[in-house]
Formats: C-alpha cells, sequence, structure tokens
C-alpha cells in the first residue's frame, strides 16, 4: 500500500483512499481507519466541523467494544466537538461510557482519564446535572485532586463537579476541601464569578460559620459584584 499523498487535494486523495480501502480490505481494517481518522483530522484543521464530526462517528461505530488508544481518541474528540458545539445530551452519551473504558485501559490516574473526567465533569455541569454517574472512580479521583493542583490538570470546573459528587457520595469533608480550592482558586485568578458564587453556597453548609467563612463570602462577593459592573 502506497503512503498517504497529502499534496494536492487533499479532500479527494483521502476520500478516494479511503473508499477504495473500505471495499478492498474492510472499514474496519486498521488502514481504512487510519485514513479516516486522517481525513477527520484535515478537515478539523480546515474548519469543516460537522463532516469531521460524521467520520468520527462513523468510527466510533466501527471501532464499537474495541479497547485501543486510537478507538479512545476518536471518541473523546467526538465528545469535546459536541460539546463545543452545544449538543451536551450525545456528548454525555460519549463520554460516560468512553471514561469506563479508559479507566479499565489505561488507569483511573492517567492522562486521558483525566482529560475525559473533565470533558464530562464540564458537560454535566454546563447541565446542571450532579455527576452520580462518576460515583464508581470517585475515590481514586478526589485522591487524585488532593494533590497539588499544578499535578492533577483538571480546570476549576471539574474540580466543582467532583466536589458535587463527595457531597452526592456522603463524603462532606472532600468536598468541602474540593469547594476551597475552587474558591481560592476563583479569587486568585480574579475569574469566573459564577462559579465562584457556587462553590460558595457548596461550601456554606458544610464549614461551621466562622470569621474565615464570612471573609470568603464578603470577598466573593466584592468580586462578584465587581465582575457584573465590568460587563456593564
Amino acid at each position: 500500500m502506497s503512503d498517504i499523498d497529502e499534496g494536492g487535494s487533499w479532500q479527494s486523495n483521502l476520500e478516494t483512499q479511503a473508499d477504495t480501502m473500505s471495499r478492498e480490505l474492510g472499514a474496519a481494517h486498521p488502514e481504512t481507519l487510519r485514513v479516516k481518522r486522517l481525513l477527520a483530522t484535515k478537515y478539523l484543521d480546515a474548519d469543516d466541523t460537522w463532516r469531521a464530526v460524521d467520520i468520527l462517528q462513523d468510527l466510533r461505530a466501527l471501532q464499537n467494544g474495541v479497547q485501543s488508544a486510537e478507538a479512545q481518541e476518536a471518541s473523546f474528540r467526538l465528545g469535546v466537538i459536541l460539546s463545543s458545539h452545544g449538543e451536551f445530551e450525545q456528548a454525555e452519551s460519549i463520554l460516560v461510557p468512553l471514561l469506563a473504558d479508559v479507566i479499565d485501559f489505561r488507569g483511573t490516574g492517567s492522562t486521558e482519564a483525566l482529560q475525559t473526567l473533565e470533558a464530562l465533569c464540564t458537560v454535566l455541569f454546563v447541565q446542571g446535572k450532579r455527576p452520580e454517574v462518576l460515583a464508581s472512580g470517585s475515590d481514586v479521583i478526589a485522591a487524585r485532586l488532593a494533590m497539588p493542583p499544578e499535578s492533577t490538570g483538571f480546570s476549576l470546573k471539574a474540580i466543582q463537579a467532583v466536589a458535587q459528587l463527595r457531597l452526592a457520595c456522603g463524603d462532606r469533608t472532600t468536598a468541602a476541601k474540593l469547594y476551597r480550592r475552587v474558591v481560592r482558586g476563583c479569587l486568585k485568578s480574579r475569574s469566573h464569578p459564577d462559579l465562584l458564587r457556587s462553590a460558595v453556597s457548596g461550601l456554606h453548609p458544610l464549614v461551621p460559620k466562622s470569621s474565615l467563612v464570612r471573609r470568603i463570602e464578603e470577598s466573593a462577593e466584592a468580586f462578584r459584584i465587581e465582575a457584573l459592573t465590568k460587563r456593564r
């Protein structure tokens, strides 16, 4: 089989090669899938998102039940693209089973598992859902989040979602620690006023009323007002 010719009309070349390989080798043959992944990447680079989505959906169907780095990468890219375009329910339906597959294939603490978890937490957070679907891996995830912030790779939204998860599982102590991290992160970066308000609300019933909590609330409210003022 000759190398893929990326010169000239890449779209025509790759589509022709994908069709030829599908007929001669089979739609699920590794070489056919490789060309389709490259074609999806090219469409994304050309900002032709929905053609890329069609190919990624096809790849996901062809590799259903197959545990491989390539299959998981295709599903992850599809979930992230759908999420970025507001298709949250579709993204959730892809990322939930993908997280279980990635954890089983690579381990809970792997970079791929953390990236998938963050993408899923964001999707759930935007939809206003409590992420009980992640309960099976929550203990290891919470332990990971106890590490220094720079080593976790999590965004503040993901940490907030896992805090909600830990609270749903009855772990008030860890939930409080995670809510504090979100509050500190928002105040330090002077960003995410709505997330800050939500984190303070979540923290409030978990921590005895004290001067520290009052200072946090005052800082959060002052920052939120400042942010709202800037928007106007």
